[in-house]
């Protein structure tokens, strides 16, 4: 866990200049108000970069609204959950992860047939 989004960046990017973001990083749950580098900051790094963008990233917070919603989902966000939401949290990040593994099958089975 990471107490900002800019210590997470730093992390994240350490991951990928040791070529180590797969076992690092399967999903990653933020904030919105976090300090130093905000959750929305920290999707759009994050879903821009293309070592990254496959990583599963939930938005999780007390002020999801519906605008938010839209940035949200504009900058890349798989799902966005308000904190009363808590109860969906672990159902939701079962299955952002069990369909990111999915997909690496896929790929992986593409890659092979070739």
């Amino acid at each position: 866990m990471f107490p900002n989004g800019h210590e997470l960046w730093n992390y994240l990017a350490e991951c990928k200049k040791e070529d180590s973001l797969e076992q690092n990083a399967a999903l990653i749950v933020t904030d919105i108000e976090m300090p130093q580098m905000d959750g929305h900051r920290l999707t759009k790094l994050v879903k821009d970069d293309p070592a990254m963008k496959h990583i599963p990233l939930i938005i999780f917070s007390s002020l999801i609204s519906e605008e938010m919603r839209v940035k949200g989902k504009e900058l890349g966000a798989n799902e966005q959950l308000s904190k009363p939401e808590i109860g969906r949290l672990v159902n939701v990040m079962d299955a952002l992860l069990s369909k990111s593994e999915a997909e690496k099958a896929k790929a992986a089975a593409k890659t092979s047939a070739k």
